[in-house]
């Protein structure tokens, strides 16, 4: 039941958490303090920093993202990225 943006906007989340290596919501709070990052993510439409965008680490190491979007709020979606990385996590070293 989600609309179709929402794919769009998980995306974003993923390659925020991916440009930042960590959660997009952490860039977002980072942002509201830090104006050189607020410009940084303003001139880049592929940034959003909605909760929901976790970074995927394997051994320390970032080999990807998960962007969730489409539930009603951010923390919902975070949420889920968080559970689904938790389920992985074992499998990748």
């Amino acid at each position: 039941g989600a609309p179709d943006m929402t794919a769009a906007v998980g995306l974003r989340k993923a390659f925020t958490a991916i440009t930042f290596k960590e959660p997009s919501g952490a860039v977002g709070e980072k942002a509201k303090t830090d104006t050189a990052l607020a410009d940084r993510i303003k001139s880049d439409p592929r940034l959003i920093t909605w909760a929901g965008g976790e970074p995927l680490m394997a051994g320390g190491e970032l080999i990807g993202a998960l962007g969730v979007s489409g539930a009603p709020g951010g923390d919902k979606d975070d949420a889920c990225a968080t559970a689904a990385i938790a389920k992985v996590k074992g499998r990748l070293g």
